[in-house]
């Protein structure tokens, strides 16, 4: 009799480690990266309770196969790890001398873009450059300090194509000089779907109309989202940014993610306010919850 209640009590508690210890989603960042590049993006996760694995790609590049990073052997057969891959520094870049960089190869990129294209895998790209690699360009051309990367815009999303735009719009976002912003312009190329999900505000005399802050692709079946701004932890912007990221690339509510109640929308406003409530306590009262409900049919 003993035996059988605590197999049953086993048995029922099984999704709950299940949940815990299988991360959805990998931070992928380059070795020794100033924490500045993805503490952001980390911070949200361990705010919501959100499971991530952390993969470090060397500066003088991943010299394996790097499709072996994001695939497992489960009985003979490879199976991919992870459903969205997120990228907090761009392309995994670093300064050289006065060059920035990527880790990647070209042909590495490749094999990403082939992993999310046929495990249905969203790509998210934070504090990135406009390049052919997401169809768009600087809307104004401009070299180093003739650029006006620090002027203030106010951050305009796509209700139609963003999810929680709506709500990005009522919170009213900001990006100024304390955040480093690149206004692009779409500029695609064959084969790549390329829609605009959130602008910047007009910014005169150099940027007289709304510029292109964010958008999506579809590379062939390869999905990505890219952010054409910084992402600090000090910044609300950027922690109410990656609720939308975390929503869209996992197609998911918040509450859905962590087992907890507090909604998407709910963080984003909060966010915004700079009152980013964590969910421990939260998720720790669910699980005794959940244990005394368990006992209680048990016994």
């Amino acid at each position: 009799m003993r035996f059988n209640i605590i197999e049953k009590l086993v048995l029922l508690l099984l999704p709950l480690f299940v949940f815990a210890e299988n991360a959805e989603i990998a931070m992928v960042i380059i070795e020794d990266a100033d924490k500045d590049n993805y503490s952001s993006a980390v911070k949200t996760c361990e705010d919501y309770k959100i499971q991530y694995d952390q993969i470090t790609i060397p500066k003088d590049g991943y010299k394996d196969n790097i499709e072996n990073l994001f695939y497992e052997n489960v009985n003979g057969n490879l199976q991919p790890k992870y459903s969205v891959l997120v990228f907090p520094n761009g392309r995994v870049s670093y300064k050289d001398g006065k060059t920035w960089t990527s880790a990647i190869t070209d042909a590495q990129w490749d094999q990403i873009e082939g992993y999310a294209r046929n495990n249905d895998v969203r790509l998210v790209f934070l504090n990135e450059y406009p390049s052919t690699a997401t169809g768009t360009k600087l809307y104004k051309a401009c070299d180093g300090s003739d650029c006006k990367f620090d002027l203030t815009h106010k951050v305009i999303a796509d209700e139609q194509n963003l999810p929680l735009g709506d709500t990005v719009n009522s919170v009213n976002l900001v990006v100024n000089e304390n955040i480093y912003h690149v206004p692009a312009a779409i500029d695609p190329t064959q084969g790549m779907e390329v829609i605009p999900v959130m602008y910047f505000s007009p910014a005169e005399p150099d940027y007289p109309e709304q510029t292109v802050a964010a958008v999506t692709v579809n590379k062939n079946g390869a999905k990505l989202i890219a952010f054409y701004m910084a992402f600090g932890e000090w910044s609300k912007e950027s922690s109410a940014l990656n609720v939308v990221w975390l929503s869209w690339a996992t197609g998911k509510d918040l509450k859905h993610l962590n087992g907890g109640s507090y909604d998407s929308n709910g963080a984003l406003q909060d966010a915004a306010s700079g009152d980013v409530k964590s969910n421990s306590l939260e998720i720790v009262f669910v699980t005794l919850a959940t244990l005394f409900t368990i006992l209680a049919t048990l016994f």
